[in-house]
Parts: structure tokens; sequence; C-alpha cells
């Protein structure tokens, strides 16, 4: 696991598992031909970062992966397989600050066109409507080109960050406006895929700290005609990974509690079982 920024990669976690070995140490462990199957099993440490996405190559970024590794003889190269992980906190809208609030953003231009945001609701899941109202008064009826809203996570160090536009639209019918007053409804639809959820995560190496975090928001631009007309409004989302209630929460970890095997395949500080032991295991 990493955490990189543009210019290096800091590993904070690296967890290792022996799936096999030869009784003797002197001897080679042989495998005939065929498919071997070793089962493993390891935790992971409470409260890591969320994996980076949509996108997980821009920088920066935090990315997980399991790495199998076949240690053959020195005259011979090693064989390798890399498998990337998504792995997420469990981020409950319901029990986050803030996430049922309806939120207000305001901005005006110098020719009296004035633009407001009411947010319904600050929280959001993937899959869901963000859903808003804007009013719209323009005294002296400027055209409105356009109004474009755009979804986007924002990525931050200490030293780098990255934007990442989630959606883009043009909101319908306000093309070519110049009416007094308008007051409309919109209901955006976030992608249904994996978004990192709003976050911080703090860490430190060779005694310096490093953090990341993630937020989102909505920006609402206006397009209008001529000069000095901009206008612009920022609203912020919080993104979640689940909405459950009190009730529901303590009925989903009761049955995970009644499912989980809690004694571990492999003690960190046991020797890892020998190939031959495996065998007979699954047999």
């Amino acid at each position: 696991m990493e955490y990189c920024t543009k210019y290096h990669r800091l590993p904070f976690l690296a967890l290792g598992v022996s799936l096999a070995r030869s009784n003797n140490k002197k001897h080679k462990m042989v495998l005939n031909r065929g498919i071997h199957t070793w089962p493993f099993e390891f935790s992971l440490p409470e409260y890591l970062p969320p994996s980076s996405g949509p996108n997980n190559e821009a920088y920066p970024h935090i990315k997980y992966y399991i790495r199998v590794a076949l240690d053959r003889p020195w005259y011979k190269s090693n064989v390798t397989q890399k498998y990337h992980l998504t792995i997420s906190p469990h981020m409950n809208l319901l029990q986050m600050s803030g996430t049922q609030k309806t939120f207000y953003s305001v901005d005006q231009n110098r020719k009296q066109l004035r633009l407001q945001c009411c947010l319904l609701r600050s929280g959001i899941l993937p899959g869901q409507l963000l859903s808003f109202k804007i009013h719209l008064h323009n005294p002296e009826r400027t055209k409105i080109k356009r109004i474009e809203a755009t979804f986007i996570q924002h990525r931050e160090t200490a030293v780098d960050r990255h934007n990442e536009t989630i959606f883009f639209v043009n909101l319908p019918n306000l093309r070519e406006f110049n009416e007094l007053y308008s007051e409309r409804n919109f209901d955006l639809l976030v992608p249904n895929t994996y978004l990192t959820p709003t976050y911080k995560f703090t860490t430190t190496s060779h005694g310096k700290p490093y953090y990341i975090t993630v937020h989102y928001e909505l920006k609402l631009k206006v397009i209008c005609h001529g000069i000095f007309t901009k206008i612009e409004v920022n609203i912020p989302v919080i993104v979640g990974t689940e909405a459950i209630s009190g009730q529901q929460q303590q009925q989903q970890n009761h049955d995970f509690t009644m499912l989980i095997n809690t004694s571990p395949v492999f003690n960190e500080n046991d020797l890892p079982p020998s190939y031959e032991t495996v065998i007979q295991n699954m047999q």
C-alpha cells in the first residue's frame, strides 16, 4: 500500500504472509505439474485511508495491492503477480456531521445579475441524485448564454493537488435566458461508480508528517454575453459510502460478528506451514 505524490512514493503499510515452505530448510520445495492452491487471509489495520477513485493514476493518489511472489533459485527470475485492491472505510452519511443540512451560496456580478443556489442535502452517495434549487434575479435582463454545473473531486497534499471532474453538464432550458426572474429545481445523477469518500488522512515518515484530503464541490458557472458578467458559486458536497440508520447498523454489525472467523489462519510470529502440510489438509 502506498501514498503517492507527484515527486515520490511513500509506502505506509506492508503486510507479509508466507504461504508455503519446505519441511527441510536445506532442500527446495518441488511442485508437481498442475494447479496448486494455498488459502490465506490477513487482517488490515483500522482507519486506513480509502483508495483513490475514480481516477487512481493522477497524482496524488493512494493505491492498495496484493503482490504474490514465487521465490525461485538464484539462477532463475522470481515470478510475481500484482492484484489491485479497492479499500474504503464505512462512511455513513447518517452519522456524519452536516450531511442532512441545506446549504446556500450566492454570487452577483456588476450588472446586478444575482444567482443563489440551494443544495437541498449536503450528503450524497454514488448513484443518487444531487438535488438543488437556483434563484436567478436579472434586473437588467442580461442575456445568459448558459449555466454550467460541474461536480468536482479535490485531492490535496502538502505539495500537490488534483481536481477530477466527476460530471459536467449545461443546465437545461437556460440558453439565451434574459427574463427578469427564474426559480428552478434540478436533479443531477451522480455516477454509480466508486468515489473516494470525503476523508482526511495523516501519517508520518522519518518524523515528517504527510496528509491527504479528499473533498467535493458542486460548481455553478453563469456564462453571459458582454464583459464583467462572470458569476460562480461553489457549494461543498459530502460523499459517503452508505446511509444506514442506527438500528440497521446494529443489525448489520451483529450479523457480521456472527459470521466472522476470529481465529486467524496464520500467526505473524509463527513459521508458515510446509507445502506437504497444506496438501494433506486439502485432501
